[in-house]
């Protein structure tokens, strides 16, 4: 049910990629037998932003996560104590994110875990790494909603904000407006 078709345009891939490409896992086109990707899935900017608001805490499980911040105890979200907040929470994951493919990849040379696809491939193997990012568009929607409405955070019996309440309207992303896109 939550599956989709992907379409590759041959005639713009072709002329760069070869006409033997293929697609490594979401969306990276490589050449079939000389290159390879790691990836290491995605990191969530929506429960970034939510540790972020919450001095680095889990709101499901109330667990340190991230970097032990002082949450946001106001009534209302201000925007920018939450971007100040949110970059410093951004920064720890991107490094926390970079540094866990570093492990995929050696991890992937020290056992050799694809070795007998790797000998289907050529001598001198191109290798690549991608990052990639889950909740974008709920990020951007969340921070539109804090700069340009009153958001008010609804906290549980530990003070952990667990839902929202929004008073006002806001932009939202994805409809051609540059203050949220």
């Amino acid at each position: 049910d939550t599956s989709s078709v992907q379409y590759e345009n041959d005639d713009l891939m072709a002329p760069y990629w070869g006409d033997d490409y293929a697609i490594a896992c979401c969306v990276s086109a490589m050449k079939v037998g000389k290159q390879m990707q790691f990836f290491g899935a995605r990191v969530n900017l929506a429960k970034t932003l939510l540790y972020a608001i919450n001095g680095g805490k889990d709101e499901k499980y109330g667990m340190q996560v991230g970097p032990k911040l002082a949450p946001i105890t106001s009534e209302y979200l201000n925007y920018d104590e939450v971007m100040e907040k949110f970059e410093l929470m951004t920064d720890w994951l991107a490094n926390l994110y970079v540094n866990t493919l570093n492990v995929i990849h050696y991890m992937h040379d020290k056992y050799s875990y694809e070795k007998l696809q790797m000998a289907l491939h050529d001598r001198d193997v191109f290798r690549t790494m991608a990052c990639g990012i889950a909740g974008l568009s709920v990020c951007a929607v969340s921070l539109s909603a804090i700069k340009y409405a009153k958001v008010k955070p609804i906290r549980n019996e530990e003070g952990v904000a667990i839902d929202f309440e929004i008073e006002g309207d806001f932009p939202k992303y994805g409809n051609d407006d540059d203050r949220v896109d």
